[in-house]
């Protein structure tokens, strides 16, 4: 089992990465910063279409993502920008000792169960897989272009 403090690194690694592969198609990618009441996602990014995405990331070992991970700021934060006509996503990374993959989860398509109430959970591979890939900084990241 991952204790806290191993959560956290794999958590800023995968950060590190999705900044790097968001930068590698050319988007505009902005980290919110916690505050008292947390955040309303992770990451506010612009695509090459001017439009607005909001980004929340999730780390799992499993190919299933608990609706208890997304806490209630980040579900309203989701929908809000979801209601003004931007974009929400939850960017989610699988990795453990066999797989290290990044998928692309609408929110729109799970908002309501996940919003429900009932518990539950995400299956992750049912959504769009990001192919890994070698970014133009020598690093490895993802291929979000055609999400974007």
């Amino acid at each position: 089992m991952y204790t806290q403090k191993d959560k956290q690194k794999r958590g800023s690694q995968f950060e590190s990465e999705f900044r790097a592969s968001i930068n590698n198609t050319g988007c505009w990618c902005h980290k919110i910063i916690t505050g008292f009441k947390g955040t309303p996602f992770d990451y506010f990014v612009v695509n090459r279409d001017g439009i607005a995405i909001g980004v929340e990331l999730k780390r799992t070992v499993s190919n299933r993502l608990n609706y208890s991970q997304i806490r209630d700021n980040q579900r309203i934060g989701l929908t809000e920008i979801w209601n003004k006509n931007g974009l929400s996503v939850i960017v989610c990374n699988v990795k453990n000792k066999h797989e290290n993959k990044c998928y692309w989860i609408p929110w729109y398509l799970v908002m309501d169960d996940v919003s429900s109430g009932r518990r539950g959970s995400i299956e992750v591979t049912k959504f769009m897989e990001a192919p890994r890939i070698k970014l133009k900084s020598g690093k490895y990241g993802w291929d979000f272009n055609r999400f974007l």
